[in-house]
């Protein structure tokens, strides 16, 4: 219905143009506001009155709440249009020739835009066909889309699942004296075998996501329970940071890796690479670590696969995103790797690890939270 609902709706702005009563040789100013905001209400009570003393009758106003979609998507077309990306509370499109951004540009340049329309002096309107609404708020949707693959393969690789096992990682090899180039092959071999069985795993729930697209009802019930798991894992991430910050005790982090679970990767890491670890074993065990693995960094995965589906990109390029998240995923093994080939000890990864928990634990409640949003209002 949602979906029916915003097709009707841009068509509809294809199909007219804004509706504008305005005397001949009128200024048009389109003033995009927000209900609520400081700044809009600065330029109603301090910059609009100047405006009205100095050319009363010359120009019409239309006031559009950027709160509306049809407004919204007009601002956009208009930001895209004159090369503006600054993210302001409110905006001045002054007669199709200027658009003014903020309260400080709206105050200093409002008069003197009216006065060049008056005139005709200013750059001349433009004449191209208006643009098509659709592809502005698709574009904004995929680059949505695309930071948020990218900051979820980020924080999924950051989150102390993963780094749990990196730090054990690390110092299994460090034990087994695991050093130099051999260290960069070995630990090459299980990063390579992480991040192949990760984008592996993110193909096949790809693929169901897409499957649910043809059973509408089971599809809004998918969603709807995402909304509601991604709410309750971003307060426990919350209440994680919170608790760990106070004491410092792994017992009192709800979202980690059951122990059941955690015990047989570490039993398969001590067991396997640290009798002279091996570039083949290594690889072997990077595949299977990353599959007991995914039981806890599933939380941030499925999700953002999920948003990926529903923002409705091409299947190529979502395979695309899989991709760039999985690399990201990698990058945090990647770079200790990196680390303690150039020298640096345990001891310094295992007190990062520890200083890591609550920020990181705080930065993936937000991801929840945002993840909520965006899959409760994506249509």
């Amino acid at each position: 219905m949602g979906r029916a609902f915003n097709s009707f709706l841009l068509s509809c702005l294809l199909s007219s143009a804004p509706a504008v009563s305005a005397a001949a040789g009128a200024v048009i100013v389109d003033f995009f506001y927000e209900e609520g905001c400081a700044e809009c209400a600065r330029v109603t009570t301090e910059v609009l009155p100047l405006l009205e003393a100095a050319y009363a009758g010359s120009y019409t106003l239309n006031r559009l709440d950027v709160g509306a979609d049809e407004n919204y998507l007009r601002l956009a077309a208009a930001m895209e249009r004159f090369g503006v990306t600054r993210n302001e509370p409110v905006f001045m499109l002054v007669d199709n020739r200027t658009l003014l951004a903020g309260y400080s540009e709206i105050a200093e340049g409002l008069i003197p835009a009216v006065e060049e329309g008056l005139e005709g002096s200013g750059p001349a309107a433009a004449s191209e066909p208006r643009p098509e609404p659709a592809a502005f708020l698709a574009a904004r949707i995929e680059s949505f889309t695309a930071v948020g693959v990218l900051a979820g393969g980020l924080l999924d690789g950051i989150n102390p699942c993963a780094i749990a096992t990196l730090v054990f990682l690390i110092s299994v090899l460090s034990m087994s004296h695991t050093s130099g180039r051999r260290l960069l092959a070995v630990g090459g071999a299980f990063c390579l075998a992480s991040f192949l069985t990760y984008a592996a795993i993110g193909l096949g729930l790809l693929k169901a996501l897409r499957a649910l697209a043809y059973f509408e009802l089971l599809r809004l019930a998918v969603e709807t329970a995402f909304v509601l798991v991604l709410t309750v894992l971003a307060f426990l991430s919350f209440r994680d940071a919170v608790r760990f910050g106070k004491g410092h005790r792994a017992a009192d982090v709800t979202l980690k890796l059951p122990e059941t679970i955690r015990d047989r990767i570490h039993h398969m890491l001590r067991t396997r690479l640290g009798r002279r670890a091996q570039t083949a074993t290594a690889f072997t065990v990077g595949a299977g670590v990353t599959t007991l693995e995914s039981v806890c960094t599933g939380q941030v995965y499925l999700p953002t696969l999920a948003l990926v589906v529903k923002s409705g990109v091409a299947p190529a390029r979502g395979v695309l995103y899989l991709l760039l998240y999985n690399l990201m995923f990698v990058l945090p093994l990647l770079a200790a790797l990196w680390l303690t080939y150039r020298g640096m000890r345990l001891n310094k990864l295992l007190a990062w690890s520890r200083n890591n928990v609550v920020a990181s634990k705080v930065m993936l409640g937000a991801f929840f939270l945002a993840l909520a949003v965006a899959m409760a209002l994506l249509e």
